[in-house]
Protein backbone atom coordinates (compact mmCIF):
# COMPACT_ATOMS: atom_id res chain seq x y z
CA UNK A 1 0.00 0.00 0.00
CA UNK A 2 1.65 3.28 -0.99
CA UNK A 3 -0.04 5.85 1.82
CA UNK A 4 0.41 3.27 4.28
CA UNK A 5 4.48 3.38 3.87
CA UNK A 6 4.48 7.05 3.33
CA UNK A 7 2.61 7.18 6.87
CA UNK A 8 4.60 4.61 8.50
CA UNK A 9 8.08 6.72 7.00
CA UNK A 10 6.74 9.87 8.11
CA UNK A 11 5.92 8.62 11.66
CA UNK A 12 9.51 7.65 12.43
CA UNK A 13 10.41 11.24 10.81
CA UNK A 14 8.21 12.62 12.94
CA UNK A 15 9.85 10.76 15.80
CA UNK A 16 13.66 12.83 15.43
CA UNK A 17 12.00 16.08 14.29
CA UNK A 18 11.10 18.75 17.23
CA UNK A 19 9.24 21.44 15.41
CA UNK A 20 9.32 24.61 17.66
CA UNK A 21 5.65 26.55 17.83
CA UNK A 22 5.17 28.91 15.03
CA UNK A 23 5.68 32.09 15.62
CA UNK A 24 6.91 33.67 12.15
CA UNK A 25 4.05 34.17 9.68
CA UNK A 26 6.19 34.04 6.78
CA UNK A 27 7.37 30.43 7.98
CA UNK A 28 3.68 29.53 8.79
CA UNK A 29 2.55 30.49 5.24
CA UNK A 30 5.48 28.50 4.09
CA UNK A 31 4.76 25.84 5.62
CA UNK A 32 0.90 25.65 4.84
CA UNK A 33 2.28 26.05 0.80
CA UNK A 34 4.57 23.29 1.55
CA UNK A 35 1.57 20.90 2.89
CA UNK A 36 -0.44 21.45 0.32
CA UNK A 37 2.24 21.19 -2.55
CA UNK A 38 2.84 17.32 -0.93
CA UNK A 39 -0.41 16.77 -0.86
CA UNK A 40 -0.97 17.93 -4.63
CA UNK A 41 2.06 16.17 -5.88
CA UNK A 42 1.08 13.02 -4.24
CA UNK A 43 -2.28 12.72 -5.58
CA UNK A 44 -0.82 13.85 -9.24
CA UNK A 45 1.40 10.91 -8.55
CA UNK A 46 -1.95 8.34 -8.18
CA UNK A 47 -3.53 9.86 -11.03
CA UNK A 48 -0.88 9.01 -13.09
CA UNK A 49 -0.33 5.27 -12.33
CA UNK A 50 -3.95 5.30 -13.76
CA UNK A 51 -3.11 6.84 -17.02
CA UNK A 52 -0.10 4.83 -17.43
CA UNK A 53 -0.46 3.46 -21.31
CA UNK A 54 0.80 0.79 -23.34
CA UNK A 55 -0.01 -2.78 -23.34
CA UNK A 56 -1.62 -4.11 -20.30
CA UNK A 57 0.21 -7.19 -19.99
CA UNK A 58 3.65 -4.89 -19.98
CA UNK A 59 2.65 -1.97 -17.55
CA UNK A 60 4.23 -1.92 -14.05
CA UNK A 61 4.49 -0.47 -11.06
CA UNK A 62 8.19 -0.79 -9.68
CA UNK A 63 8.97 -0.67 -5.90
CA UNK A 64 12.22 -0.86 -4.03
CA UNK A 65 12.62 -3.71 -1.59
CA UNK A 66 15.18 -4.71 0.57
CA UNK A 67 18.23 -3.22 -0.14
CA UNK A 68 18.13 -1.21 -3.67
CA UNK A 69 16.84 -3.91 -5.74
CA UNK A 70 14.34 -2.74 -7.87
CA UNK A 71 11.52 -4.96 -7.95
CA UNK A 72 9.25 -4.14 -10.61
CA UNK A 73 4.82 -5.64 -10.06
CA UNK A 74 3.21 -6.60 -13.13
CA UNK A 75 -0.09 -5.22 -12.68
CA UNK A 76 -3.16 -4.88 -15.48
CA UNK A 77 -4.61 -1.73 -15.74
CA UNK A 78 -7.72 -2.41 -13.62
CA UNK A 79 -5.68 -3.54 -11.03
CA UNK A 80 -3.77 -0.18 -10.81
CA UNK A 81 -7.13 1.21 -11.30
CA UNK A 82 -8.31 -0.42 -7.47
CA UNK A 83 -4.80 -0.20 -6.13
CA UNK A 84 -4.87 3.64 -6.84
CA UNK A 85 -8.49 3.77 -5.65
CA UNK A 86 -7.71 2.12 -2.15
CA UNK A 87 -4.35 4.29 -1.53
CA UNK A 88 -6.51 7.60 -2.81
CA UNK A 89 -9.31 6.46 0.18
CA UNK A 90 -6.63 5.91 2.95
CA UNK A 91 -4.81 9.06 2.14
CA UNK A 92 -8.14 11.22 2.32
CA UNK A 93 -8.99 9.65 5.65
CA UNK A 94 -6.12 8.74 7.11
CA UNK A 95 -3.38 10.16 5.96
CA UNK A 96 -4.36 14.20 5.27
CA UNK A 97 -5.82 13.96 8.67
CA UNK A 98 -2.83 13.11 10.64
CA UNK A 99 -0.68 15.34 9.24
CA UNK A 100 -3.14 18.23 9.87
CA UNK A 101 -3.07 17.48 13.46
CA UNK A 102 0.39 17.41 14.03
CA UNK A 103 1.05 20.80 11.98
CA UNK A 104 -2.11 22.15 14.04
CA UNK A 105 -0.54 20.98 17.73
CA UNK A 106 2.71 22.55 16.58
CA UNK A 107 1.12 25.94 16.51
CA UNK A 108 1.63 25.46 11.96
CA UNK A 109 -1.97 25.66 10.99
CA UNK A 110 -4.59 26.93 12.81
CA UNK A 111 -7.32 24.48 14.13
CA UNK A 112 -10.22 26.72 12.91
CA UNK A 113 -8.55 27.12 9.42
CA UNK A 114 -10.67 24.75 7.56
CA UNK A 115 -9.98 25.84 4.04
CA UNK A 116 -6.46 23.85 3.80
CA UNK A 117 -8.15 20.48 4.98
CA UNK A 118 -11.36 21.41 2.66
CA UNK A 119 -8.93 21.46 -0.67
CA UNK A 120 -7.08 18.40 0.36
CA UNK A 121 -9.87 16.27 0.59
CA UNK A 122 -11.72 17.76 -2.26
CA UNK A 123 -8.52 17.29 -4.17
CA UNK A 124 -8.55 13.01 -3.38
CA UNK A 125 -12.55 13.39 -3.22
CA UNK A 126 -12.76 14.27 -6.95
CA UNK A 127 -9.72 11.89 -8.19
CA UNK A 128 -11.55 9.04 -6.02
CA UNK A 129 -14.90 9.68 -7.78
CA UNK A 130 -12.98 9.61 -11.30
CA UNK A 131 -11.40 6.32 -11.16
CA UNK A 132 -14.21 5.15 -9.04
CA UNK A 133 -16.33 5.30 -12.17
CA UNK A 134 -13.77 4.19 -14.72
CA UNK A 135 -13.19 0.82 -12.57
CA UNK A 136 -16.91 0.18 -12.70
CA UNK A 137 -17.36 0.73 -16.14
CA UNK A 138 -14.70 -1.35 -17.13
CA UNK A 139 -16.28 -3.91 -15.23
CA UNK A 140 -19.53 -3.24 -16.72
CA UNK A 141 -18.25 -3.63 -19.95
CA UNK A 142 -16.69 -7.30 -18.93
CA UNK A 143 -20.05 -8.51 -17.15
CA UNK A 144 -22.40 -7.91 -19.93
CA UNK A 145 -19.93 -9.07 -22.64
CA UNK A 146 -21.60 -12.59 -23.24
CA UNK A 147 -24.67 -11.80 -21.87
CA UNK A 148 -27.08 -9.46 -23.64
CA UNK A 149 -27.72 -12.37 -26.40
CA UNK A 150 -29.44 -14.66 -24.06
CA UNK A 151 -31.43 -11.61 -23.55
CA UNK A 152 -32.53 -10.24 -27.15
CA UNK A 153 -35.71 -11.47 -28.07
CA UNK A 154 -34.04 -12.44 -31.15
CA UNK A 155 -32.12 -15.15 -29.18
CA UNK A 156 -34.70 -16.80 -26.49
CA UNK A 157 -38.26 -17.52 -28.09
CA UNK A 158 -40.49 -15.90 -25.28
CA UNK A 159 -43.30 -15.75 -27.59
CA UNK A 160 -43.04 -19.55 -27.72
CA UNK A 161 -41.23 -21.69 -25.75
CA UNK A 162 -40.86 -24.88 -23.61
CA UNK A 163 -42.21 -24.74 -20.11
CA UNK A 164 -38.96 -23.80 -18.24
CA UNK A 165 -36.83 -26.60 -16.77
CA UNK A 166 -34.20 -24.37 -15.34
CA UNK A 167 -32.60 -21.35 -14.99
CA UNK A 168 -31.31 -19.47 -17.78
CA UNK A 169 -27.80 -19.84 -18.41
CA UNK A 170 -27.17 -15.86 -18.32
CA UNK A 171 -27.88 -15.60 -14.85
CA UNK A 172 -24.88 -18.47 -14.20
CA UNK A 173 -22.25 -17.10 -15.86
CA UNK A 174 -23.13 -13.32 -14.57
CA UNK A 175 -23.00 -14.67 -10.94
CA UNK A 176 -19.20 -16.47 -11.52
CA UNK A 177 -18.22 -13.10 -13.48
CA UNK A 178 -18.85 -11.53 -10.28
CA UNK A 179 -17.24 -13.92 -8.64
CA UNK A 180 -14.61 -12.95 -10.05
CA UNK A 181 -14.65 -9.24 -9.88
CA UNK A 182 -15.21 -9.87 -6.28
CA UNK A 183 -11.87 -12.12 -5.91
CA UNK A 184 -10.32 -9.35 -7.67
CA UNK A 185 -11.56 -6.79 -5.42
CA UNK A 186 -10.74 -8.78 -2.11
CA UNK A 187 -7.28 -9.65 -2.92
CA UNK A 188 -6.48 -6.08 -3.92
CA UNK A 189 -8.61 -4.24 -1.87
CA UNK A 190 -11.27 -5.98 0.30
CA UNK A 191 -13.25 -2.69 1.75
CA UNK A 192 -13.83 -1.71 -1.68
CA UNK A 193 -15.68 -4.89 -2.40
CA UNK A 194 -19.67 -3.71 -1.32
CA UNK A 195 -19.44 -0.71 -2.81
CA UNK A 196 -18.19 -1.55 -5.99
CA UNK A 197 -20.34 -4.89 -6.32
CA UNK A 198 -23.45 -2.35 -5.31
CA UNK A 199 -22.89 -0.22 -8.08
CA UNK A 200 -22.37 -3.19 -10.22
CA UNK A 201 -25.65 -4.55 -9.12
CA UNK A 202 -27.58 -1.74 -9.97
CA UNK A 203 -26.45 -1.58 -13.72
CA UNK A 204 -27.33 -5.32 -13.86
CA UNK A 205 -30.91 -4.74 -12.16
CA UNK A 206 -31.44 -1.66 -14.58
CA UNK A 207 -29.93 -3.64 -17.39
CA UNK A 208 -31.68 -6.85 -17.12
CA UNK A 209 -35.12 -5.17 -16.40
CA UNK A 210 -35.13 -3.15 -19.27
CA UNK A 211 -34.59 -5.83 -21.83
CA UNK A 212 -36.86 -8.45 -21.16
CA UNK A 213 -39.17 -4.93 -20.63
CA UNK A 214 -38.63 -4.87 -24.28
CA UNK A 215 -39.58 -8.30 -25.02
CA UNK A 216 -43.26 -8.11 -26.25
CA UNK A 217 -46.00 -10.70 -26.88
CA UNK A 218 -44.46 -13.29 -24.02
CA UNK A 219 -46.07 -16.24 -23.60
CA UNK A 220 -47.09 -17.88 -20.32
CA UNK A 221 -43.88 -20.23 -20.71
CA UNK A 222 -41.78 -17.31 -21.15
CA UNK A 223 -43.80 -15.27 -18.42
CA UNK A 224 -42.54 -18.38 -16.27
CA UNK A 225 -38.90 -18.92 -17.81
CA UNK A 226 -38.27 -14.44 -17.12
CA UNK A 227 -39.81 -14.93 -13.25
CA UNK A 228 -37.79 -18.09 -13.00
CA UNK A 229 -34.51 -15.84 -13.92
CA UNK A 230 -35.50 -12.91 -11.81
CA UNK A 231 -35.86 -15.33 -8.30
CA UNK A 232 -32.74 -16.89 -9.33
CA UNK A 233 -31.16 -12.88 -9.41
CA UNK A 234 -32.70 -12.47 -6.30
CA UNK A 235 -31.26 -15.46 -4.83
CA UNK A 236 -28.02 -14.82 -5.87
CA UNK A 237 -27.50 -11.09 -5.46
CA UNK A 238 -29.73 -9.88 -2.62
CA UNK A 239 -27.27 -9.61 0.15
CA UNK A 240 -25.05 -6.69 -2.14
CA UNK A 241 -28.16 -5.19 -3.39
CA UNK A 242 -29.70 -2.30 -1.86
CA UNK A 243 -33.41 -1.81 -1.24
CA UNK A 244 -33.75 0.41 -5.15
CA UNK A 245 -32.35 -2.75 -6.85
CA UNK A 246 -34.84 -5.35 -4.64
CA UNK A 247 -37.98 -3.24 -5.71
CA UNK A 248 -36.90 -2.86 -9.34
CA UNK A 249 -36.60 -6.60 -9.69
CA UNK A 250 -39.42 -7.19 -7.60
CA UNK A 251 -41.92 -4.91 -9.58
CA UNK A 252 -39.75 -6.75 -13.06
CA UNK A 253 -41.85 -10.01 -11.81
CA UNK A 254 -44.98 -8.40 -10.31
CA UNK A 255 -45.41 -6.88 -14.34
CA UNK A 256 -44.76 -10.26 -15.98
CA UNK A 257 -47.92 -11.79 -17.67
CA UNK A 258 -49.91 -13.99 -15.99
CA UNK A 259 -52.55 -15.05 -18.40
CA UNK A 260 -53.05 -19.17 -17.56
CA UNK A 261 -50.31 -19.11 -15.27
CA UNK A 262 -51.62 -21.71 -12.15
CA UNK A 263 -50.55 -22.34 -8.67
CA UNK A 264 -49.27 -25.23 -9.91
CA UNK A 265 -46.71 -23.47 -12.43
CA UNK A 266 -45.72 -21.04 -9.73
CA UNK A 267 -45.09 -24.40 -7.47
CA UNK A 268 -43.37 -26.04 -10.21
CA UNK A 269 -40.83 -22.64 -10.24
CA UNK A 270 -40.31 -22.69 -6.78
CA UNK A 271 -39.12 -26.43 -7.22
CA UNK A 272 -36.36 -25.68 -10.08
CA UNK A 273 -35.43 -22.45 -8.05
CA UNK A 274 -34.68 -24.88 -5.29
CA UNK A 275 -32.73 -26.90 -7.64
CA UNK A 276 -31.04 -24.06 -8.87
CA UNK A 277 -30.04 -23.26 -5.13
CA UNK A 278 -28.74 -27.24 -4.19
CA UNK A 279 -26.75 -27.08 -7.70
CA UNK A 280 -24.99 -23.41 -6.83
CA UNK A 281 -24.29 -23.79 -3.22
CA UNK A 282 -20.52 -22.59 -3.78
CA UNK A 283 -21.58 -19.72 -5.98
CA UNK A 284 -24.53 -18.87 -3.44
CA UNK A 285 -22.00 -19.22 -0.76
CA UNK A 286 -19.36 -16.65 -2.86
CA UNK A 287 -22.13 -14.28 -3.12
CA UNK A 288 -22.81 -13.86 -0.26
CA UNK A 289 -19.48 -13.26 1.10
CA UNK A 290 -19.90 -9.42 2.81
CA UNK A 291 -16.91 -8.53 4.42
CA UNK A 292 -17.55 -5.92 7.53
CA UNK A 293 -16.69 -2.06 6.48
CA UNK A 294 -16.05 1.10 7.35
CA UNK A 295 -18.85 3.48 8.11
CA UNK A 296 -18.02 6.07 5.88
CA UNK A 297 -19.13 4.15 2.85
Amino acid sequence: DISSGINAEYGEVMEDIRFTRGTDEALVKEIQTMFCGVVVAFADCLKKLTDLGGDEKDASITSTGGGDIEQPTKTTAEERLVLVLGNCRHTMMTIIPLLLETFISHGYIKGSDYEIENKSIERYSTLEKSIFEKYVSSKESFLFGDIEQFLLPTSFPWQECNPPSSVNIYVQELALKLVMAMSELHNIEAELLKRIIGHLLEKVTHRVCAMLAEVTGMCKNGSLQARLDLEACKLLFSSNMNKECRGKIQAMIDGLPTTGITPEDLAELSVLLDRFKAQNLILVSCLDYTPQLASYW
